[in-house]
């Protein structure tokens, strides 16, 4: 019997092609080293979503950006993010994957955002999930990167758009 690595330990992908991050050969408890590392955010949402598309789970991107400066999300939002949640940022801009969560559970989430700090109404949030919204990776940043513009441009403090 040959002796094997097991697929999580694999340096890539066979269907994807996708790079595992060096020293992270488990996503888990990996994700805070993970985040700074470039790639790392779409590395993991492939990962997630193709383990959501193989047990029939959900999995959640919310991004927050500030509307008037570039701010560092991590101390914002820190004290209300899950330990689950892997927290990615650049420019003022973060992005927080929420493995086995639905849309639902996401705007849960936003909320305890929103009530964190209300007193920085500069915030804009987006929202995008697996398979409710999109089919892979690609998709999925991009729908919530074109979800964080469109909330941008709202003129209302807090704006959150998980649609469209």
């Amino acid at each position: 019997m040959g002796k094997s690595a097991g697929p999580l330990r694999r340096k890539g992908d066979g269907r994807t092609g996708a790079k595992m991050p060096e020293d992270d050969a488990l996503p888990w408890g990996t994700a805070q080293r993970a985040s700074a590392r470039p790639g790392a955010l779409e590395w993991l949402l492939d990962y997630e979503i193709r383990c959501a598309s193989r047990y029939r789970r959900f999995t959640t991107v919310v991004m927050v950006a500030s509307v008037r400066d570039s701010c560092n999300m991590r101390d914002r939002l820190g004290e209300c993010r899950r330990a689950s949640d892997a927290f990615f940022q650049t420019n003022g801009t973060a992005a927080i994957l929420m493995g086995e969560t639905d849309v639902l559970g996401a705007l849960t989430a936003v909320n305890r955002y929103k009530d964190l700090c209300k007193e920085d109404s500069d915030l804009r949030f987006a929202v995008a999930s697996y398979p409710t919204d999109v089919r892979a990776a690609p998709e999925m940043l991009a729908t919530v990167q074109r979800r964080l513009r469109a909330a941008k441009a709202l003129k209302e403090p807090g704006a959150v758009v998980s649609a469209g």
